[in-house]
């Protein structure tokens, strides 16, 4: 288990001993949208997408003995983060409690992250094999990321529209984000007529070249300078160490749903 959620817990191992200082005297936004966090979450996914047989294994060989212990770690996690991000988090110096739906909105990030990048390494191996099994999977996985992805999305309209006075601005990570959605979306309907016509392998590349815009959203609110570095970089209060222990447990807590989900879409596959 450890060996699984070990990539997950990396960048904040690396930023705890080498950013420790930096970290509680940023703001919250300034910390997330931080060259060194987004770096090394750049590099989360990286792993993800190049170390694959690790987490294919996980789901081969101890999805059994993990199931019960998984859905114990959420049932344990979930309840704990919520109560962390009313009750113990505290209150945002400059945008109140409109921020508590970002610890939230970030582990919905996470999970369409890592359901992408698992979707990517199943259409690689599909095409390489030709194995169908590899194709369906990918297909599991693009659904519960498109449907995180959606998600994200209006978690993030519920949250501007306080801080922004809009509910949608064509920001370029909103932009990106939403043609990420549109991409996947697309895909899953390619895929079901790809296997209609018996050509899945068109939707295993439209799959490849989709991922392509999963490091642009995350580039592109430090390259492109939009709308979302000036909101979330402003002065304000510095990130407390209780926002930091939310933010983890909320990812972790999420980690845990996003194992769950897998394994019960692939059994519901099953029958």
């Amino acid at each position: 288990m450890f060996i699984l959620i070990f990539p997950l817990i990396l960048p904040f191992i690396f930023l705890s001993f080498n950013s420790i200082n930096d970290l509680y005297s940023m703001n919250f936004y300034e910390f997330i949208f931080s060259f060194n966090f987004q770096i090394l979450f750049a590099f989360d996914i990286l792993l993800f997408a190049l170390c694959p047989i690790l987490f294919n294994y996980a789901l081969r060989r101890w999805l059994f003995m993990l199931r019960k212990l998984n859905l114990i770690m959420l049932f344990v996690t979930m309840p704990v983060a919520i109560y962390m991000n009313y009750l113990y988090a505290p209150t945002e110096k400059i945008m109140g409690d409109v921020q508590r739906l970002f610890y939230f909105h970030m582990g919905y990030v996470l999970v369409f992250t890592l359901a992408f990048c698992v979707n990517l390494y199943y259409s690689v191996r599909f095409l390489i094999t030709n194995n169908i099994n590899y194709s369906t999977k990918a297909y599991l996985h693009a659904e519960i990321g498109v449907l995180f992805t959606f998600l994200t999305i209006v978690s993030g309209m519920f949250w501007a529209k306080p801080v922004w006075g809009t509910w949608w601005t064509w920001d370029p990570q909103l932009t990106t984000t939403f043609i990420l959605l549109v991409l996947y979306g697309s895909y899953l309907v390619f895929h079901s007529y790809s296997i209609k016509f018996n050509v899945p392998k068109y939707a295993a590349i439209f799959a490849i070249i989709s991922f392509i815009d999963l490091p642009i959203v995350y580039i592109s609110v430090r390259v492109m300078r939009g709308i979302s570095p000036v909101v979330f970089g402003g002065e304000g209060g510095g990130i407390s160490p209780q926002m930091m222990d939310t933010l983890l447990l909320t990812l972790a807590a999420f980690f845990f749903l996003y194992l769950v989900l897998v394994d019960m879409r692939l059994r519901l596959d099953k029958t």
